[in-house]
């Protein structure tokens, strides 16, 4: 990417904390898909990219649930 620029983001946004942890343990899930969405949207908005092609690879299969 040659005209770099950058947006922030807070990863912490993304993960939250099992709420039963007596009957699931410690556990911290990952929302991805959000995570994904989030960045694509901001490439769709940012000028040297809104009208680039955006291909998201690397996960085989999401689960739509909401």
């Amino acid at each position: 990417m040659s005209n770099k620029s950058s947006f922030t983001i807070d990863v912490f946004d993304y993960v939250n904390q099992e709420e039963d942890v007596e009957e699931y343990g410690e556990r911290l899930y990952l929302d991805v898909k959000r995570l994904v969405n989030d960045i694509t949207t901001g490439l769709e908005n940012h000028p040297s990219y809104k009208d680039h092609l955006i291909e998201v690879f690397g996960v085989k299969r999401w689960d739509y649930d909401y």
